[in-house]
């Protein structure tokens, strides 16, 4: 744990308790965003720099195991006291390999192990049944996690220049062609990218509305630009009408 004066926990935890007291007359999702903030630096604090940087370092492979937990079903299978035998019979996995992806799972907070080798779902591990956001994790391991392994070597190649070509970037360096060229020829891939940019319409609002929108629409300065807000997501717009919807009185003008 780092060292840090009860002190400066006092100014956190006043911090977050201030957030919980307006959430309590504003539960809005700019509210809920500064509490997400106001407990996060107190997990900071309190968790210390090494384990963040252990956790960096295994990342990738919190998201491997997720990954392989959706081409195995497991999140679907998974509701109460599932086996281990149980789920070796219904997945087809060695009984040993699936021990071991069942315990990151249950170590990253997806899984909870309710016995020795007895299974249950979370509420994380319940969103994995939605489609698009099961899609989404299969759109960001298997089509863009090449192209961010590709980005350091394509930067260090061309002299760290910015990446503002259509002929030469890491997307085309790693796949032979630009982003949506090279979906198009994958149709798999590109139903999942389709589904998963429908994402904003499929989960709750507290685990998409994170920005606060009220704070910049306060602070938005026309002499600068007209437009309050670009949608770059890659959908139809879907984030974007939602987000008109729920903030009505949004100055400048939307693009998507």
């Amino acid at each position: 744990m780092t060292n840090i004066s009860i002190q400066d926990l006092r100014a956190l935890q006043s911090t977050l308790n201030a957030a919980i007291d307006v959430y309590d007359t504003s539960p809005d999702p700019d509210t809920t965003a500064k509490i997400n903030k106001a407990a996060k630096a107190i997990a900071a604090v309190t968790r210390g720099t090494s384990t963040d940087f252990i956790g960096l370092g295994f990342q990738p492979l919190e998201n491997t195991v997720i990954r392989i937990g959706i081409d195995l079903d497991l999140f679907n299978i998974i509701e109460e006291n599932v086996t281990l035998d149980q789920l070796a019979r219904k997945t087809g996995a060695d009984p040993n390999l699936l021990t071991r992806i069942l315990r990151l799972l249950v170590a990253i907070k997806v899984l909870n192990e309710a016995s020795y080798h007895v299974y249950s779902a979370t509420p994380l591990s319940h969103m994995f049944r939605v489609p698009p956001i099961r899609d989404w994790m299969k759109t960001t391991y298997d089509t863009l996690l090449p192209i961010w392994q590709e980005i350091p070597g394509w930067l260090r190649e061309n002299g760290y220049k910015d990446i503002t070509s259509l002929n030469s970037n890491p997307t085309k360096s790693m796949y032979g062609a630009n982003f949506f060229d090279a979906l198009s020829k994958d149709p798999r891939r590109e139903t999942d990218f389709a589904s998963a940019m429908s994402l904003q319409d499929n989960i709750p609002k507290v685990a998409t509305a994170q920005f606060p929108w009220n704070e910049a629409a306060a602070t938005f300065d026309r002499s600068k630009s007209d437009v309050f807000v670009v949608d770059v997501g890659g959908g139809q717009g879907q984030y974007l009408a939602r987000l008109i919807n729920e903030y009505p009185a949004m100055p400048g003008r939307k693009i998507v």
